[in-house]
């Protein structure tokens, strides 16, 4: 990382008969090719639930239609039954009319009285009917709003961050693209495990300025604020924060800014291979055979290994920095 410590080892010219069984190039590269898997497989992961929330989101959305249509059917149905009666009871009103009409001019006062009665019975049917209609036309216009209106699209990146804390959350949601890019993404969990080493609890004001700090977001931001459009972010200053202690061989280590001129057999390690040349991720597969017990198999590989095998490979031309920290 740009604002990453470096520690600064003296590799000694010989090797005191130790028998170097895991070669330099090997280990690194060992190293290179874990990370790249761990990353490969979490995009995998984030590409399988990306899709598992699409099909999701696809097969919601036909469930809505298929629900929307049937309504839609069952509405169409009974307007066109409600339609269907007040037709009938108007043309048994129109009958009942005219049944009235014939007996009042013959003046037979008895189908007079049976022709009001079947109109007044057609009318009340039909006044029913059309209050019936307008419910229902109500209803569908309601049914209709509710279903035109834009719902929220299900959205992968929203259904990942949504699980995190509404802080971590937040924090995702403004840098989008250090948790959609798979490469910054890696350097984004890497920054967050190295906060996590660092004794930082996450979610708080310092965890954020650690990740933020390591991965050069607030460099990149304070030169936007100041105008600086060229895409060149000024070297940030390191931290002073205290060497990582030696485990095993760690006698000619110190911190980078104490002197920087070591010569040629001095090596850096960043604060990351530091670690895992004394926090057990790398360690030694068999005992030290010059009878010193300087080492036994399952010891860290301790600092002057890890700067031995470092400088080998940077020898041979394999090392880089760049490779092994994307």
């Amino acid at each position: 990382m740009a604002d990453e410590e470096e520690i600064v080892v003296s590799v000694d010219g010989e090797d005191d008969g130790v028998v170097h069984e895991e070669d330099a190039s090997a280990v690194l590269k060992k190293q290179y090719d874990d990370l790249v898997a761990d990353n490969k497989r979490r995009q995998e992961r984030e590409e399988a639930a990306n899709r598992r929330a699409a099909e999701a989101a696809n097969e919601a959305n036909r469930a809505r239609e298929e629900v929307r249509t049937a309504r839609s059917e069952v509405a169409d149905r009974e307007l066109d039954t409600i339609v269907s009666g007040i037709a009938a009871a108007q043309a048994k009103a129109d009958s009942a009319q005219r049944d009235y009409e014939a007996a009042e001019e013959a003046g037979d006062v008895k189908k007079k009285a049976e022709a009001q009665r079947r109109m007044a019975r057609a009318e009340a049917e039909a006044f029913r009917l059309e209050e019936a209609k307008g419910d229902l036309e109500s209803r569908n216009a309601s049914a209709s709003k509710a279903v035109e209106s834009p719902s929220r699209i299900a959205d992968p990146f929203e259904e990942y961050v949504s699980q995190r804390t509404p802080r971590t959350a937040d924090w995702m949601r403004q840098h989008r693209d250090w948790v959609v890019d798979p490469r910054k993404g890696a350097k984004l969990t890497g920054a967050h495990h190295m906060a996590v080493g660092e004794g930082l609890t996450p979610d708080t004001d310092e965890y954020f300025e650690y990740v933020e700090k390591t991965l050069g977001i607030r460099e990149t931001e304070a030169s936007q604020r100041n105008g600086n459009t060229n895409g060149q972010t000024r070297t940030q200053t390191r931290r002073s924060t205290p060497p990582v202690a030696p485990v095993n061989g760690g006698a000619g280590a110190h911190s980078s800014g104490a002197n920087d001129n070591r010569g040629e057999n001095s090596v850096r390690l960043t604060r990351a291979e530091a670690a895992s040349a004394t926090d057990g991720t790398l360690q030694w597969n068999y005992d030290d055979p010059s009878g010193k017990k300087r080492f036994k198999k399952g010891d860290p590989i301790g600092l002057q290994e890890m700067a031995r095998r470092k400088q080998a490979m940077q020898k041979q031309g394999l090392y880089d920095k760049n490779n092994i920290e994307a």
